[in-house]
């Protein structure tokens, strides 16, 4: 199975999933476009496999039209603390 299949909500998911694994506060990236995130994340990621996987993301949402939309518009929400 390919990482990047061309699914819209199969992004999203790869897209929370990162913020997450980044830690990055929802607050604070509401207001970026999806472009914007990705290549922030790029700069923080400390491995070449995870600047990969943000460099396909950012590829992918370009080739969809979507780089420049909105984060709010994926609805992120806080992980649970359970």
């Amino acid at each position: 199975a390919t990482f990047f299949n061309g699914d819209a909500s199969h992004f999203e998911e790869k897209v929370k999933d990162l913020v997450y694994r980044f830690n990055v506060d929802i607050n604070d990236i509401k207001n970026l476009s999806i472009a914007a995130l990705l290549t922030r994340l790029m700069s923080q990621a400390e491995d070449e496999a995870a600047k990969d996987e943000l460099r396909g993301l950012l590829k992918l949402a370009q080739q969809m039209g979507f780089a420049g939309s909105k984060l709010a518009a994926l609805q992120l929400t806080a992980p649970s603390m359970s």
